[in-house]
């Protein structure tokens, strides 16, 4: 069922968990889709069916944890 919520541990005594994406700019978002306007990737990126599936995913993403036995871990991973 699509709308059933299953739930997995992913790692214990995790502090902390952030995302953050990075635009066709460089630019690192906490957010994505980001939010249009004057500016921003997706102010310029055709809307509708014309506008691609490239344009629809982020050039990266970066992952943070903080957990209390190693500390802070990260990774950047380019999805394009």
């Amino acid at each position: 069922n699509p709308d059933e919520t299953v739930e997995r541990v992913f790692a214990e005594a995790v502090e902390s968990f952030a995302l953050r994406y990075m635009d066709d700019n460089g630019k690192w978002l906490d957010e994505w889709p980001p939010e249009s306007g004057p500016g921003t990737a997706a102010s310029a990126a055709p809307a509708g069916p014309e506008a691609s599936k490239e344009e629809a995913v982020p050039a990266a993403v970066e992952v943070r944890i903080k957990q209390s036995q190693i500390g802070e871990v990260f990774r950047v991973i380019p999805l394009r």
